[in-house]
């Protein structure tokens, strides 16, 4: 799967306009100050600390919530940044603190979508949307001001918009894809449990030919029945062994389409589903009575390959 390049806005303001100019030791301008020069030194435990501390002198401040929103998005801890983020977005009295909250916020959506994509498509398809309106409402709320529609963040949104739809579209792909696939070796399973049946049921019905003929019945007629069967079995013995490369991923159809070609990681789970559905097929060949020895090495063979897939994804 393609990736894009999202535009990230995760920088840190310098100083509430509403702090006063006087800066003292312990102001709430010089604990921000501090904090932003814990956070490019890349001290985010300690940029916080100060951010806090500078809260604590001036309450509900949301250019000190936007920072802190930062450092937590740094730090990983991504809920924590989306909680600072929303309150600085609610907080804002200026417009462009307010745009670029929300622009942080589907920025931190955007992130969920890479990490997810691949275990859970469908979470990573959610973020995307949540990634979506917050971008929408950055350009709905610059374009409301005229002095404000040349704001570079109207561009950004606006075209990151198109990337989240080409990501998200990209996964929808991928998820339809691999449900096609899961589908087909669902069907290859039955299929091949279905010949299996077939090649027991020919075996069964030989076995009683053999019995019931006498010496003397056997002439064109009973050679031409048992000719009839030794192509059946040979038929049958071909759609076999095509189905069970098929359901083992061995056939065509695996090697046209192989799952790192998408770029994105086949789902292990999934995987396991469709080996488990392959090695209960080739385990009631070996059982049966009635397997002749080409069925009883096919699924032998059948077995060693889903043993080897199945370690591989260990």
């Amino acid at each position: 799967m393609k990736h894009y390049n999202i535009k990230y806005l995760l920088i840190i303001l310098l100083i509430s306009t509403t702090m006063t100019k006087t800066a003292f030791a312990d102001s709430p301008q010089t604990l921000v100050e501090q904090g932003n020069a814990a956070y490019k030194a890349g001290k985010y435990d300690d940029a916080l600390s100060a951010y806090d501390r500078a809260a604590g002198k001036k309450p509900s401040d949301a250019w000190i919530d936007f920072n802190k929103g930062a450092a937590f998005f740094r730090k990983g801890e991504m809920d924590k940044a989306k909680d600072a983020w929303e309150k600085a977005s609610l907080g804002a009295t200026e417009t462009p603190l307010e745009a670029k909250s929300l622009y942080n916020l589907g920025t931190l959506e955007f992130s969920k979508v890479t990490q997810a994509q691949a275990k859970d498509p469908k979470s990573a398809l959610e973020a995307a949307d949540r990634s979506i309106r917050y971008y929408h409402e950055v350009t709905d709320l610059l374009n409301k001001s005229s002095k404000d529609r040349s704001n570079p963040l109207v561009t950004d949104a606006s075209e990151n918009i198109e990337l989240v739809r080409r990501t998200m579209k990209a996964i929808q792909e991928e998820m339809d894809r691999q449900k096609k696939a899961a589908q087909e070796q669902k069907q290859a399973a039955e299929d091949l449990k279905n010949l299996i049946r077939k090649q027991q049921d020919l075996n069964a019905r030989a076995q009683e030919s053999s019995k019931a003929s006498k010496p003397q019945d056997a002439g064109k007629q009973g050679k031409s029945v048992l000719n009839d069967m030794a192509q059946e079995q040979a038929q049958l013995r071909e759609q076999t062994q095509k189905t069970a490369e098929k359901l083992s991923g061995q056939g065509k159809e695996a090697k046209a389409s192989p799952p790192g070609q998408t770029g994105q990681a086949q789902d292990p789970a999934q995987a396991a589903k469709r080996y488990e559905l392959a090695a209960d097929a080739y385990t009631k060949a070996l059982q049966s009575p009635l397997a002749d020895v080409a069925v009883r090495s096919q699924a032998e063979v059948g077995l060693g390959i889903v043993a080897e897939k199945e370690g591989a994804l260990r």
